[in-house]
């Protein structure tokens, strides 16, 4: 991510990360699909395992709608204070 956005620091994009994780299970099924879609590039079935191939750019539009002052960390601020509640 670094190398992409040099003014992002890592709790930028760690943080909104985590807290997506914790809030996965609360989001909308289509939601849950868009996500996937956004992030997810294909899956391999493979005798091992799975192999996922990730979409760069996914990753980064993500980092954007999750960035502080963004609708999207105002919907993740409000949806943890109603996990909490």
């Amino acid at each position: 991510m670094q190398n992409i956005r040099p003014d992002l620091t890592e709790p930028q994009v760690v943080l909104p990360m985590r807290n997506l994780a914790s809030l996965w299970r609360e989001l909308f099924p289509a939601e849950q699909c868009r996500l996937a879609q956004l992030l997810i590039e294909r899956v391999v079935i493979a005798d091992g395992g799975l192999e996922i191939i990730w979409r760069d750019q996914g990753w980064q539009e993500l980092a954007g709608e999750l960035m502080p002052g963004t609708i999207g960390a105002e919907l993740q601020e409000w949806e943890q204070q109603e996990v909490e509640a």
